[in-house]
């Protein structure tokens, strides 16, 4: 989980956006 967070915020100051957007956008896997 800490390697996906961490991928997320590289592809958030790459695309410029915010971890939030990505994460509602990607569900939890439960």
């Amino acid at each position: 989980m800490v390697v996906k967070t961490i991928i997320l915020n590289r592809l958030c100051q790459i695309l410029n956006c915010r971890i939030k957007d990505i994460m509602e956008y990607v569900p939890d896997d439960k």
